[in-house]
């Protein structure tokens, strides 16, 4: 095939195979056209011309997705957080609170509890359209987390080197658990970002029947293009000993829009010592609330892989775009970027 008919149907530079196959029969194809073939043939000849553009559409759109993993972006300290999008930002995932709920609470003090649950965690999304002029399609532009606790009547992002100026001044005991859940932030890591869609695995303890086990809860943001919507869905992905990714728990639960909720926790006491809890001492219980979306069968796999490739990103989007198509009614529409 030509060099400049090349670079039309594949942008990319390697070509799978697939696109290798119908490289050869659009060459074919254009051979016979130009050849006056009879008429009667012609509509058959067209048909790999139109696979091979539908596949060059998806090697572009695959070819947008990075899938480098990273430290997820965090939201700058000092920005307040009440029960909507923060400002500059267009979408509220969720932010919750956590709060000593199961399990051996009182192995904890009392006078203790308030400050193993003063800190909040949010998530959030900004979209914006891809024309200057407000016209769609709308674009994934970044998402981030943060961790904040009230001060004077607001919630505000804080950090342990911004929280005294930002007139939180805590003690000495809430500076070190604040210290902790930074150091937790870092490891939640954004594995994969186009401007439709994002995912992000964040490491957390959950409370087992046998015992608090660590896992990754995954987080699948899609951004639909006419209005700027987003969907979150979040599943939970079991670790092997080694700390691998074992599988992927069906079902994903569908976030509920501009959650705002408190995060009930199971306490091990046999992981308190004198009153100080170790790191796994405390597990959720449940995933985010919101409605549940089977993990589509044919993706169950790779929704627990922990290395993705463009080519996978993009298979589970159009996996779970289309199961979120098959619920009652799509909640994508009904999440419009905020103010």
């Amino acid at each position: 095939m030509p060099q400049a008919i090349r670079e039309v149907y594949y942008p990319m530079r390697r070509e799978p195979l697939v696109l290798q196959v119908f490289d050869q029969l659009v060459w074919f194809s254009q051979q016979m056209l130009l050849r006056r073939c009879p008429s009667w043939v012609r509509p058959m000849l067209w048909c790999p011309l139109v696979m091979a553009g539908l596949l060059s559409n998806l090697a572009g759109q695959a070819a947008q997705i990075d899938c480098t993993r990273r430290p997820i972006d965090q939201i700058p300290p000092g920005t307040k957080v009440a029960n909507r999008p923060p400002a500059g930002w267009t979408h509220l995932i969720f932010k919750t609170r956590n709060r000593l709920a199961d399990g051996d609470v009182e192995a904890i003090p009392e006078f203790a509890r308030p400050t193993s649950e003063f800190l909040f965690t949010v998530f959030a999304a900004r979209v914006a359209p891809a024309d200057p002029s407000g016209r769609p399609p709308w674009r994934l532009d970044k998402v981030a987390m943060a961790i904040g606790a009230q001060v004077g009547q607001d919630d505000i992002v804080l950090t342990t080197a911004t929280q005294k100026e930002l007139g939180a001044d805590l003690g000495v005991l809430k500076l070190a658990i604040l210290g902790r859940a930074e150091e937790h932030l870092k490891k939640v890591h954004q594995v994969a970002f186009s401007p439709r869609l994002a995912l992000v695995d964040a490491p957390t303890y959950f409370a087992d029947p046998d015992g608090h086990r660590p896992i990754v809860i995954r987080y699948f943001l899609l951004i639909r293009p006419e209005d700027g919507g987003l969907a979150s869905l979040a599943w939970r992905i079991d670790l092997n000993q080694e700390g691998r990714y074992l599988s992927a728990r069906s079902p994903a639960v569908l976030i509920q829009p501009n959650l705002v909720a408190t995060t009930p926790l199971h306490v091990d006491g046999k992981k308190v010592t004198l009153g100080i809890p170790a790191p796994d001492a405390f597990a959720t219980t449940r995933l985010p609330r919101g409605r549940e979306v089977p993990i589509p069968m044919v993706v169950q796999g790779l929704a627990g892989r922990q290395e993705l490739a463009p080519q996978d990103v993009l298979f589970l989007e159009s996996h779970f775009r289309q199961a979120l198509e098959n619920l009652i009614a799509s909640p994508l529409p009904q999440n419009p970027p905020g103010q």
